[in-house]
């Protein structure tokens, strides 16, 4: 039983949780069997939960049916009527959570009732609810659309008696609309977003009429429908940076309207744009991407459940040695490293810290931070060794540089790197190699190392501008 759903749900609730379900389980209306309530106290017990060898069937049958022979039937029957409450318990938990859908249920419950004064009191609630709700995204429109659609059913009903009743047809239409185009439009971002890095092709249905058609019913001014509008006009090629800047505009005006989740997965989208636009040889976009990275630690959106990414880590330290914020990463590295795994936490620490002394130009403070970076980390021993190069290069210290050079190679033959990474620092290698041995007075040396940096495969920019600059210093 170990390995049961049972005690992986058990195990996942919290205490308040735990003391909910027994209330649930004491309950008459949602059980009535004794065995089943036994059977959850036993898991509580002593935290049996957490000791394997007290999970078995047969140690857990005789402390539930005493003395009675084993039946193997009878106890898998206590754990599927087990199983049947905790799922009935964490349904309802989640259908209470939403007072809207609760309201509007209730709604449905007094006009089948025909219970006039109830159903006008619970549509006053819901209006004012739903005038209140803190957020404006999918939810609340759908939420919207099934208001008008059970104040409709009342009308219609009404019409039997009374043939003047006013119809709200357009307003659950109109409803209806908002809701559908802001989820297809955002679901449609998604797979925008899984294609580019799975390169998945998917079919995206009359996406282009729908945006068509909000673009022409001025449905821009509804939030859910213009953030996703802007982000989805972000990935085509041609005029995209336009719409990135309208897109800019709505997370300034729209971003506090949507649930946390939310509101991460589009930052997340927009920073992945920037991204992408640097790497094409945007520089605009460098700090693009820093202020967004920057708005997503200070309003705690990229530090989910108390943590960063370590990824995101390295790219706001990087970003922010770029656009020579150097107090502000100083700042955020002592700031925010505990929000980092406790395994990473140390490498990704020291590793932080020597690019950007690096980017300072505090070399002997960069080397010492790159000696306490631990070598199990193939890319981020990769990544050392590159600051490590660029010193050594910068300081014409040549002897260290070859060896290093030679050490790298070595490395990324002997080690499993990624295709990509792969490409990009032979490149480096290469290139570093014939710049060391460059002849600075010879002017067709310096014309084909040029040529050859230029047309290099896979260079990022700010490394194909690094080279360019050492040429120009030789």
């Amino acid at each position: 039983m170990q390995n049961s759903q049972i005690v992986a749900v058990l195990k996942s609730f919290s205490k308040k949780e735990t003391r909910e379900f027994r209330k649930w389980l004491l309950s008459p209306f949602h059980n009535q069997r004794k065995d089943v309530l036994d059977l959850f106290d036993y898991f509580q017990k002593n935290d049996h939960l957490t000791k394997e060898h007290l999970l078995s069937k047969t140690k857990i049958y005789p402390k539930i049916f005493g003395k009675e022979p084993f039946n193997d039937a009878k106890i898998r029957q206590t754990m599927h009527f087990l199983q049947k409450q905790l799922d009935d318990y964490l349904g309802y938990k989640e259908f209470k959570s939403n007072e809207v859908g609760n309201k509007i249920f209730l709604l449905r419950a007094y006009r089948k009732k025909k219970l006039e004064k109830p159903v006008k009191k619970t549509i006053s609630a819901i209006t004012e609810l739903q005038k209140n709700y803190p957020y404006k995204d999918f939810d609340y429109l759908w939420n919207q659309y099934r208001f008008q659609q059970e104040v409709f059913y009342g009308y219609h009903a009404d019409q039997g008696r009374k043939r003047s009743v006013q119809l709200n047809l357009q307003e659950v239409v109109d409803a209806l609309d908002q809701a559908y185009f802001a989820n297809k439009i955002k679901q449609s971002c998604f797979m925008l977003q899984h294609q580019r890095v799975s390169r998945t092709e998917y079919n995206k249905g009359i996406i282009n009429e729908i945006l068509t058609h909000v673009n022409a019913e001025k449905l821009l001014n509804v939030p859910a429908i213009a953030v996703y509008y802007y982000l989805y006009k972000t990935y085509p090629e041609t005029e995209s940076e336009k719409y990135f800047y309208q897109l800019r505009d709505a997370l300034n005006k729209h971003l506090k309207f949507f649930p946390e989740q939310d509101a991460r997965d589009i930052l997340q989208m927009a920073i992945y744009y920037c991204i992408e636009r640097m790497n094409r040889g945007k520089e605009l976009f460098v700090r693009e991407s820093f202020e967004l990275y920057k708005y997503g630690v200070e309003s705690t959106l990229l530090l989910s459940n108390n943590r960063i990414a370590r990824w995101d880590f390295n790219n706001i330290v990087r970003l922010g040695s770029l656009t020579r914020e150097f107090d502000w990463v100083h700042d955020f590295i002592e700031k925010y490293q505990d929000y980092l795994e406790a395994a990473d936490r140390e490498n990704i620490v020291h590793f932080g810290r020597a690019k950007l002394f690096y980017a300072e130009g505090n070399y002997a403070a960069s080397m010492r931070e790159l000696a306490l970076v631990k070598e199990d980390d193939i890319l981020l021993n990769l990544s050392s060794k590159h600051t490590l190069l660029k010193i050594y290069f910068e300081t014409d210290e040549f002897e260290p540089l070859e060896f290093l050079l030679d050490s790298m190679g070595r490395y990324i033959r002997r080690k499993d790197v990624p295709s990509n990474y792969k490409m990009v620092y032979e490149s480096i290698i290469r290139l570093t190699k014939k710049m060391s041995r460059t002849n600075p007075y010879n002017k067709e040396q310096i014309k084909s190392l040029q040529q050859e940096i230029a047309a290099a495969p896979a260079l990022p920019p700010s490394e194909r501008a690094w080279f360019f600059k050492q040429v120009e210093n030789l």
